[in-house]
């Protein structure tokens, strides 16, 4: 199925034409400087999904590279101090194109990523591997060594958006699996090793027409929280009207939010749906908490992008809700813990005059707004895909696609105090 729901593979498509290096330049000296960042990356296209602390104290930054003529594109994962200096970066994948998504620290030290691969699986057995890929798990030691890649999925197009260390220290990854008629939220649990365990799909039947998981995260005792979108036909697609979701599953992958839901939809027995219409993007995140879990998801609301927070017990039902739209339409692409109790969430928007900020918005524990900032980052289409506490400042990872053709696609740190005003970094 060829359908407009692959933007990631439409921005890969466009990066992988500007390959024309042979190696990945981790911080050359030449590129553009920007008051406040630390620049990352190779200009012929590399691309930052997420950042994350270290147990150390240092950051992991997670994403995709597409610098290698005719080896399409890998997986990369990097890892600095506090300050961002570089202590190793390494890729990962095969002669395919492989791609990570989300790439998270574990409880022994090292790191899980998610994303996808034709370089190995099924992916790898099709002439057309560059739109087959398997949906795809590599775990590494603290130093970024292999430990271990696995596989996932059909025939068709899958793919893993994210993955959650679960406490047996297996992990639980969801994302895409696709059909020749729909695609469905896909949800696999596997041991340490990567093995599978199991394997859920939800609205897996041709009357969804499309859904994707976007969110996952492990809760106090085991349970499993999953966010996603719905899509109720293709008609519906071409409208974009979107439907967050909310699952919620025990450690064996029972469904725990069975109430019903909107009359509107009586055939969505498993989930919390909060309908939008004119759904904005395919991001939606998610946070455990003692009680619940905090979610936040991507809306358009009368022409304009906004985001809303909101909390949710394990059945799904709601106890407070906030929207947020920034200065000009905010669309938010992570959200991680704060030293409040609250949220940092981080993405971006565009004023009027078409000039690009990364956003950040900082909340108490309620979802209520302690500050929020918005910063523009000169001569880039930059937006935040992360950010990371570091004591009383943060740490935040930025995607700038440059205004200068010389200089492609790049990532960049870029540090604030605790009002959200940028700290100038030690380079």
């Amino acid at each position: 199925m060829m359908r407009g729901k692959y933007h990631l593979l439409i921005v890969i498509s466009l990066l992988l034409l500007c390959v024309g290096c042979s190696k990945v330049a981790e911080s050359p000296s030449s590129y553009p400087t920007t008051s406040g960042v630390r620049f990352y990356g190779d200009h012929y296209g590399d691309f930052l999904d997420n950042i994350e602390g270290t147990q150390d104290g240092g950051i992991v930054f997670g994403g995709s590279t597409y610098s290698y003529p005719g080896k399409g594109g890998k997986g990369f994962i990097q890892k600095t101090d506090a300050k961002g200096n570089i202590l190793w970066y390494k890729i990962y994948g095969g002669s395919g194109v492989d791609n990570f998504s989300n790439v998270h620290t574990t409880s022994d030290g090292g790191f899980i990523a998610a994303g996808s691969t034709s370089s190995f699986g099924n992916g790898s057995a099709t002439e057309r591997n560059d739109l087959f890929p398997d949906a795809y798990l590599v775990k590494t030691d603290g130093n970024g060594n292999l430990l271990w890649q696995k596989t996932f999925g059909g025939i068709y197009r899958d793919a893993f958006l994210d993955v959650s260390e679960t406490p047996d220290h297996g992990f639980i990854a969801i994302g895409r699996y696709e059909t020749s008629t729909y695609d469905c939220i896909y949800a696999v649990k596997t041991d340490q090793d990567g093995n599978e365990l199991w394997i859920r799909y939800y609205y897996a039947a041709s009357t969804f027409f499309w859904s994707q998981g976007a969110g996952v995260t492990t809760g106090p005792n085991g349970d499993v929280g999953i966010v996603g979108v719905i899509v109720k036909s293709n008609f519906a697609y071409d409208l974009n009207t979107f439907y967050p979701t909310f699952i919620s599953l025990s450690p064996i992958g029972t469904s725990l939010n069975l109430q019903t839901v909107s009359n509107s939809y009586p055939e969505y027995k498993n989930c919390v749906l909060i309908p939008f219409t004119n759904y904005g993007y395919n991001y939606e995140r998610i946070i455990s908490r003692a009680d619940g879990y905090i979610i936040a998801s991507n809306v358009v609301d009368s022409g304009q992008n906004s985001i809303i927070l909101y909390k949710v017990d394990f059945k799904g039902d709601v106890s407070w809700s906030h929207q947020y739209s920034g200065i000009s339409g905010a669309q938010i692409n992570d959200m991680s813990n704060n030293t409040d109790g609250g949220v940092l969430i981080s993405g971006g928007e565009t004023d009027a005059s078409g000039l690009n900020y990364t956003w950040l918005l900082n909340t108490d524990a309620n979802g209520n707004k302690i500050w929020e900032n918005s910063i523009p980052i000169t001569g880039f289409n930059a937006f935040a895909v992360g950010a990371v506490a570091m004591g009383s400042s943060f740490a935040i990872g930025v995607n700038m696609i440059s205004n200068d053709e010389n200089h492609t696609a790049m990532f960049g740190l870029l540090h604030v105090d605790q009002n959200g005003k940028i700290v100038e970094s030690n380079k």
